[in-house]
């Protein structure tokens, strides 16, 4: 296990630590600004989607990203919209409750990479095998579904909140 850890890149700790942070950050409520609200979504779906065309079985891949996109992104949406959201006390701003649930996700789908990544480089020239390769896929599409059905129903309650003034 050691040695797994020693031959681990820096940037993967960086990574790590960030996304730790952020999601501790995540936990209280907190006011955020609206124009920034769908950067980090917009990176998951970025990176993820290159990460599904980037592997073989890129059809299978994605078809697989889609359907767990889509069920995380409306079951997101479902839940976030219970959620006590108001507007912030800065001007484009709104104050969100803070949630375990950004913390959780990121560490989840950080261990599924790691892993994945773990196993594609002891298993040159192999590569990874079908089972792993629909894990990553549809651990991507639910990451990157979580994160835009948050902030889409959240810029929705904001944008409510400009129509009722």
């Amino acid at each position: 296990m050691l040695m797994i850890i020693e031959d681990t890149p820096g940037w993967v700790f960086a990574v790590f630590f960030y996304a730790l942070y952020y999601g501790i950050i995540a936990c209280f409520r907190r006011d955020i600004n609206v124009n920034k609200l769908l950067i980090l979504p917009g990176v998951f779906i970025g990176l993820s989607l290159w990460t599904v065309i980037s592997y073989s079985q890129p059809g299978k891949m994605l078809l697989c990203w889609v359907i767990a996109f889509l069920c995380s992104s409306f079951l997101t949406m479902y839940f976030v919209n219970k959620a006590k959201i108001i507007p912030g006390k800065k001007d484009k701003t709104i104050s969100i409750p803070g949630t375990c649930s950004v913390l959780i996700v990121f560490l989840l789908y950080f261990a599924v990479r790691y892993y994945a990544g773990y196993q594609e480089a002891i298993s040159r020239p192999l590569g990874l095998n079908s089972t792993q390769l629909v894990i990553i896929a549809v651990a991507s599409g639910l990451t990157a579904g979580f994160y835009t059905g948050r902030s889409l129903r959240v810029y929705l309650r904001y944008r409510d909140f400009l129509t009722n003034l």
